[in-house]
């Protein structure tokens, strides 16, 4: 076992982060790996090992911090510091009216200062700034530990300028669309703006408990943003506060990219409003709010998660999950396409075993499945079509019933997987 998975993170469309633990020293990691299907896509391979790149330039407190990238089962694994806690989208979903002002204001701001220091940070190679972008800050990249400290994570759309830089700068396709900063579908050059456009929207999001809703045309954004302005009233903040506070979040997530303020001074003027709150103690809070939710997640067994079948090779039990892949996949697909789909995927798990398939020719032979449907001869064919490759016992069982099938095609198959175990 190289390791043990203790819980499941985060799932998205190309990947997942999981906690683990190296059997060996005990030490604890957070786990980012790629999903099978994505692991022969050089351009998302490219992105991994960038956002490798990214995080190995940057020694910053709220930044996450990478370990090493290594390879399990010829798979690329990005092991990062293991961090308890929840993200803010976690934080603001069992919160429904929101967050405390003056809670908000230290997130977002502790954000603003990280994403400062990520473009200032100076390369020792070259001795220039790196200027990074994070390109997809949203409330799901902020976390927030049991302790109260806020970090970025989820590098792997980021761009900057250092060398050995492998993947395409490509705006319009980056980052989650209800964050994205206008200029950047237009597929303009990246700025710092952009990131802060996004900050004022989980800013805004932070203390209304909604998200922000603009428009993407000049003249329905202005109209949106001073509706959502007028009606956003924190509780506890004076009226000077809240005139300050409004025209901090119209200004960071103005259409021009030009008229909002750089990370620094978002920062310096969330500061300045929290000084003027009473004072708020993140680590009291986290340790009401942010542990329970640890906690909830880490009580949920990693096998029965959606993802689990991404993550077992963690495990050295890829047989297992290639085996799951494929009962997703054949309970789900039929129709012309299946077949050629199919032999993709058993070419990207070669682990697989008979089992799927068996299950499933299995359950044509039952009473209720013949009076339910009658299976198309070419979906016969495609579930025998494989146990000529991986021939046992239960398949030789199984092909005999199908001998003396109607279809030429799928007596065919059956009478060579029955012939070839005898």
């Amino acid at each position: 076992m190289r390791f043990e998975v203790l819980q499941v993170v985060a799932a998205g469309t190309f990947g997942a982060v999981c906690a683990v633990r190296d059997p060996a020293t005990g030490e604890r990691f957070a786990a980012k790996v790629l999903k099978a299907e994505h692991t022969d896509n050089p351009r998302v391979l490219a992105r991994m090992r960038d956002e490798a790149a990214v995080l190995a330039r940057l020694d910053v407190r709220g930044i996450i911090r990478m370990r090493e990238i290594i390879e399990v089962g010829d798979r690329p694994v990005l092991l990062l510091d293991w961090v308890e806690g929840a993200n803010l989208e976690e934080i603001l979903t069992a919160s429904p009216g929101g967050l405390s002002a003056g809670i908000a204001f230290e997130i977002v701001r502790e954000a603003a200062a990280s994403l400062h220091q990520a473009w200032t940070t100076v390369d020792a190679a070259t001795a220039k700034p790196i200027h990074i972008i994070h390109r997809d800050i949203k409330p799901s990249n902020l976390l927030v530990s049991v302790d109260g400290r806020v970090l970025l994570v989820d590098f792997g759309t980021a761009t900057g300028q250092f060398a050995g830089r492998e993947s395409e700068t490509v705006s319009m396709v980056l980052g989650a669309r209800a964050y994205v900063a206008p200029e950047r579908l237009d597929g303009s050059t990246d700025h710092p703006a952009a990131d802060v456009y996004s900050l004022g929207h989980v800013l805004y999001e932070a203390l209304a408990g909604r998200p922000l809703q603009l428009s993407m045309h000049p003249l329905h954004h202005e109209r949106l943003l001073a509706d959502a302005l007028m009606s956003l009233s924190p509780q506890g903040v004076t009226d000077q506060v809240l005139g300050e506070l409004r025209g901090l979040i119209r200004r960071m997530v103005a259409y021009d990219a030009a008229l909002r303020p750089h990370h620094h001074d978002v920062a310096g003027v969330l500061e300045g409003l929290a000084s003027m709150l009473p004072p708020a103690s993140m680590g009291e809070w986290a340790a009401a709010v942010v542990r329970p939710l640890s906690d909830l997640r880490a009580q949920r067994p990693p096998r029965k998660h959606p993802h689990w079948v991404e993550l077992a090779f963690l495990e050295g039990t890829e047989g297992r999950a290639a085996d799951d892949r494929i009962r997703a996949f054949l309970r789900g697909r039929t129709g012309s396409s299946a077949s050629g789909d199919l032999n993709h995927l058993l070419d990207r798990n070669p682990g697989w075993t008979s089992a799927p398939f068996v299950e499933a020719l299995e359950a044509t032979r039952t009473w209720w499945h013949r009076w339910v449907r009658r299976t198309p001869p070419d979906h016969l064919a495609m579930l025998l079509e494989p146990l000529l490759l991986r021939p046992d016992e239960r398949a030789r069982q199984v092909a005999s019933a199908f001998v003396g099938h109607g279809d030429p095609a799928v007596a065919r198959l059956a009478n060579r997987i029955f012939a070839g175990l005898d």
